[in-house]
């Protein structure tokens, strides 16, 4: 095989396989703000969300999928403001 078709073949599988990663990280992080945010509208089914309930919460996130503490917040901000934002949600929740 030519040298130039052996490295396009290369970089088109480097290519792809990169493409599926980034999918299977996108699906991951779709499935960890979906948990997330489960248990941000189950903390705040109360209307309100205690502090004790956001550390629980958290210290969940950060050890279901080993997030460091930024992580595990920011992942938690996102959820929280997806469910503050969600109008399927408020009828029943405030």
């Amino acid at each position: 095989m030519p040298f130039v078709s052996r490295l396009v073949e290369l970089i088109t599988d480097v290519h792809r396989s990169s493409s599926i990663g980034d999918t299977l990280a996108a699906a991951e992080m779709d499935a960890r703000l979906a948990a997330a945010a489960l248990l941000v509208h189950v903390a705040r089914a109360d209307g309100v969300l205690a502090e004790t309930e956001r550390d629980r919460v958290l210290e969940f996130l950060r050890s279901r999928f080993s997030l460091t503490p930024e992580q595990g917040g920011r992942l938690f901000d996102r959820a929280d403001e997806g469910m503050q934002r969600s109008t399927m949600w408020r009828p029943w929740s405030k």
